[in-house]
């Protein structure tokens, strides 16, 4: 049986649900880039600040022409340890006890990445975040 209260409820449900999927369709992820200072760095993991997994992957995203090298903590990272996915150009380390630098520590850490374009390796500059891992 229709009535009132029944036609009115279901109005509403159905608002709310439309309104639930706007909302989220609306929503977006702001990702504050401040902190990326060099031209050439087109982002970081993680993100500077982030709280991660300690056997997260560390790495950074560099613009075309250019390539770089990983260091954590003062340490650089073996070139043989670093996967280059050249489509994207991200330079991605894995921690683990089986790597030479071996199994990131709880607490905080800083990476750094060195850049220089293909063209003029002697054109070297950096991009240095920071990282909490637990």
């Amino acid at each position: 049986m229709i009535t009132l209260r029944r036609v009115v409820l279901s109005l509403l449900l159905a608002a709310a649900a439309v309104l639930a999927v706007v909302g989220f369709q609306l929503t977006k992820e702001t990702i504050p880039r401040s902190f990326i200072t060099n031209a050439n760095v087109k982002d970081v993991y993680p993100r500077n600040g982030d709280l991660d997994l300690r056997q997260s992957t560390i790495g950074f995203q560099l613009v075309a022409g250019y390539t770089g090298r990983l260091s954590i903590d003062g340490d650089h990272v073996p070139d043989s340890e670093v996967r280059h996915v050249v489509g994207l150009n991200q330079f991605l380390y894995q921690p683990g006890p089986d790597k030479t630098l071996g199994a990131l520590k709880p607490g905080a850490h800083s990476a750094t990445a060195e850049i220089w374009p293909l063209s003029d390796p002697k054109q070297v500059s950096t991009q240095t975040w920071s990282f909490s891992a637990h």
